[in-house]
């Protein structure tokens, strides 16, 4: 049932956004993967070589390719249909547990590589970090961190969107920043020691990876350059989420 399909080097496979739900398993040769950048700027998130596959974020979420992959060298995959891997996981249920774990590791990493702190990580260093991060999820109207209390942990938004205000002891509330995904936020009280200086709220279904105080610690110890680039945000920006 399964479909062999040949590329040449420097062929486009899929490119992001396509319709696809289609699992493929690497014969022969290797392949990129990458995405655009908010700048239009092509990130890679990894190279795949004989034996690995890809292809799992449209099976599991939209039925969309949510990055491109290029041949690398002349490639020889075997194609999965949805039906195929279904009808697979009805006899063996590991299947779909396995793909299910690299699509989870895959989106946390592809998250992390377009982040400004941790994208500038080679890649297996930002590889190296995903175990550190715990997957939290917030209702509509929930609060993730609150003015006035100390910092325990840096955030990354995963998916969904959040307002970021100030304003205590019966001021008025002033709204200072709409973040989205992959925005960061409550780092400035992790390096400063003071306590939150504004109020995140989730502003629909939120899905945040959280970076202990204890793991942020070790990744700066690490990695010098994370630091470097936390202060250099704190130094250029004000008043936004990046000041909390």
């Amino acid at each position: 049932s399964l479909k062999h399909l040949a590329f040449a080097m420097g062929e486009i496979i899929c490119k992001e956004g396509d319709e696809g739900t289609s699992i493929y398993v690497i014969i022969s040769g290797a392949v990129k993967i990458f995405i655009e950048g908010v700048a239009g700027e092509k990130i890679e998130i990894a190279r795949l070589k004989e034996g690995d596959f890809f292809g799992e974020a449209g099976f599991f979420t939209d039925g969309k390719r949510h990055a491109a992959v290029m041949a690398m060298d002349d490639t020889k995959l075997l194609e999965m249909r949805k039906e195929d891997v279904e009808n697979i996981s009805r006899e063996h249920p590991h299947v779909k547990e396995v793909l299910a774990g690299f699509y989870k590791n895959r989106v946390l990493d592809k998250l992390l590589a377009v982040s400004p702190l941790f994208g500038i990580l080679a890649d297996e260093d930002r590889k190296s970090m995903l175990s550190s991060f715990n997957l939290k999820n917030y209702d509509e109207g929930s609060v993730v961190i609150r003015e006035g209390e100390e910092g325990d942990a840096l955030y990354i938004i995963k998916k969904g969107k959040a307002m970021v205000t100030t304003g205590e002891s019966g001021e008025k509330e002033l709204k200072l920043a709409e973040l989205k995904e992959g925005d960061f936020f409550g780092e400035v009280s992790l390096l400063t020691g003071k306590k939150r200086t504004a109020t995140v709220t989730a502003s629909s279904p939120l899905e945040v990876m959280e970076l202990s105080k204890s793991s942020l610690r070790k990744c700066i110890e690490k990695y010098p350059q994370v630091e470097d680039t936390l202060k250099g945000y704190m130094k250029a920006v004000s008043y936004t989420h990046l000041t909390l």
